[in-house]
């Protein structure tokens, strides 16, 4: 069989992350469950464009198996936006720009339709000079990674993306939370599925710890700390405390360097003076990203990297396995898989996060269809 973190990936928000398997599932079709989130965003104020690629992530991440970044977070989407902490109306815009770099102010807007602007811009410039780097500053929370860094590979790029958090991570060496849990994301084309790792620099992300809250189970005690800086495995206590970094000073150090390159680059909010997506309604976040797009075609040629990917790949694959192991698994492909399979059954819904859709559900008057 396949032990959990195999392969050459790591654990955090991409496909190796520790995925909690509820006792009782509800599935409902992902175009369904896409609609639905759709149709509360454009009831909340968001115009239609931008709706819909807010709700497309948002089941992505749910098709992906990233649960802490996907439709659970609908709700606390659409309370900010009611609050006023979003504007609806955003005006996503370059600021500044040379060949093949470009500042986009994301006017407050919701964080994925300002990440698919930069992704888009990131590419174009990369077909132009080789390779497009775009900061961003004055976002929100963008969700998962992974899909800026798929656009990417889907135009024959490779992508690197990230992005700074509010604060979530106690770093090596201190008693109180201060780093987001900055992930970092790498992707690239295969001929078959894009290789895609998409990990936070914390041991999880701290949507698994809320999600874990919200479903009423305790959390390993490897993930976080208590306010008292020691160890816990109540996942209410955690968020009071801070995740812990990914493997000590390495996860530490890669959150701080996140930070320097989001932030610091763009001019935006220091992470640790962010608002927190659950915890703090009251006020913009200004959250900073970064999208790299590299074009193939401006190095080796797109064939001959995907040729030589795939002798990477089978090599790797061809490797002896370690005692349990079925595979070597690939950063992305369990996500993949996992894509297929609810695409063709339904995206589970846990009762925890279904009576959350169905309380959004009332309060919008869209009807969920389950």
């Amino acid at each position: 069989m396949s032990a959990p973190n195999t392969g050459v990936s790591a654990p955090g928000k991409g496909a190796n992350a520790p995925h909690a398997s509820p006792t009782a599932t509800q599935r409902i079709p992902a175009p369904r469950l896409e609609q639905f989130a759709r149709d509360v965003l454009v009831h909340a104020g968001i115009p239609v464009e931008h709706a819909a690629q807010s709700a497309r992530h948002l089941v992505l991440c749910d098709l992906r198996g990233v649960e802490s970044h996907g439709i659970t977070r609908l709700s606390a989407l659409a309370q900010r936006i009611r609050n006023g902490v979003v504007n609806a109306n955003a005006n996503i815009h370059v600021e500044r720009q040379r060949a093949a770099s470009a500042l986009v102010n994301g006017d407050n807007g919701l964080g994925v339709p300002v990440s698919t602007y930069a992704t888009r811009l990131a590419i174009r410039l990369a077909r132009e000079q080789g390779i497009g780097t775009v900061g961003v500053h004055n976002s929100n929370h963008f969700g998962m990674a992974a899909d800026y860094a798929l656009q990417m590979a889907d135009a024959a790029c490779l992508g690197i993306v990230t992005t700074n958090s509010s604060p979530a991570m106690v770093p090596w060496g201190a008693a109180k939370k201060f780093l987001g849990t900055n992930p970092v994301c790498f992707g690239a084309p295969t001929h078959g599925a894009p290789l895609i790792l998409d990990m936070a620099t914390s041991v999880v992300a701290m949507g698994h710890v809320v999600l874990a809250e919200k479903r009423g189970q305790s959390i390993p005690d490897s993930w976080a700390v208590g306010p008292d800086g020691l160890p816990t495995t109540d996942p209410t206590l955690a968020r009071q405390g801070g995740a812990r970094p990914l493997a000590d000073y390495k996860g530490s150090g890669l959150a701080l360097m996140v930070e320097v390159f989001t932030s610091l680059l763009t001019g935006a909010t220091l992470g640790v003076h962010a608002a927190g997506f659950f915890s703090d309604m009251t006020r913009p976040a200004d959250v900073a990203h970064l999208f790299i797009a590299i074009d193939i075609e401006a190095f080796v040629g797109l064939e001959s990297f995907k040729e030589r990917m795939q002798s990477l790949l089978t090599e790797l694959r061809e490797l002896p396995l370690a005692p349990g192991f079925d595979r070597v698994t690939l950063p992305g492909e369990i996500e993949h898989e996992r894509t297929q399979e609810r695409l063709a059954n339904g995206v589970p819904l846990d009762p925890a996060v279904l009576a959350d859709l169905q309380q959004l559900s009332a309060q919008s008057g869209v009807t969920l269809a389950v």
